[in-house]
């Protein structure tokens, strides 16, 4: 009976083999995980994705897509529902073209329920998707791109309350008794709506104002925190970040936020 001879295996042939997860499989993984946070409904740019991929892929040994690379592979990804252009001074900002047309289409493309909860769920997601989409083009053109509001932005409702998209402050309106659309409990709540869509987008002129409040008058983290917790006020970090820039524009001089809640 014949013995079985071993096999030989060169050098180069074991290459062929390495320890790990194949180069393509990890880059598209993080990849994958810095579009997801563009879906969640932020604004980012190439370079802001590029640095969330480049985080994603620390200690894996690969590199990062190139920039052409990367906007190939988001166009391809997204194919006409994304558009990359600068956006108040910022370039290659990356934003969906979904809009109201394409929404309402769809919302009739569906075939109506029998089921009327079913139905009903139907025309609750639908609005949904139609505030989330005036959210979205409200804080891509007014809402404080790189700048903090200004003291009277963060105490004065009225003025606050024109960063509201009008169709959230009709929703609003229709919900609370009495719903002036310019009331502050409207305003207070729009607001929190607002940060909470778009949370690493956004601040919130009422909630960072409330949270500097609290701060100067309680100089509680706790209390801060708790709050930013439920959804009610800038966090203590943001507060710290805000007041070492007032430092820097005024000085020991930092204006002082009035009472905005009284």
């Amino acid at each position: 009976m014949r013995k079985l001879q071993p096999i030989d295996v060169s050098q180069s042939e074991t290459e062929r083999f390495k320890v790990g997860r194949p180069e393509d499989i990890v880059r598209t993984q993080a990849f994958m995980e810095a579009v997801r946070r563009l879906e969640d409904g932020e604004q980012l740019t190439i370079g802001d994705i590029l640095g969330i991929m480049e985080t994603n892929l620390k200690d894996t040994g690969y590199e990062v897509y190139s920039f052409r690379h990367m906007k190939d592979k988001l166009i391809d990804h997204f194919g006409d529902n994304i558009v990359i252009s600068e956006v108040c001074g910022k370039q290659n900002v990356i934003t969906f073209t979904e809009n109201v047309d394409k929404v309402i289409r769809e919302f009739y493309k569906h075939t109506k329920y029998v089921d009327a909860q079913k139905e009903k769920d139907h025309i609750i997601e639908t609005a949904a998707k139609l505030l989330k989409n005036d959210i979205k083009a409200k804080s891509q053109y007014e809402i404080f791109n790189n700048k903090y509001p200004t003291a009277s932005q963060m105490t004065n409702v009225t003025e606050a309350n024109t960063y509201l998209p009008e169709s959230l402050q009709m929703f609003l309106s229709a919900i609370f008794a009495g719903g002036d659309p310019l009331s502050l409990k409207i305003g207070s709540i729009g607001h929190a709506i607002m940060q909470a869509t778009l949370p690493r987008t956004i601040t919130s002129p009422l909630q960072l104002g409330l949270a500097v409040q609290i701060h100067h008058n309680f100089s509680s983290r706790y209390l801060i925190d708790t709050l930013n917790s439920l959804g009610f006020c800038s966090s203590y970090s943001e507060v710290q970040r805000f007041e070492r820039n007032a430092a820097v524009t005024f000085g020991t001089d930092i204006p002082y936020i009035t009472d905005i809640y009284n």
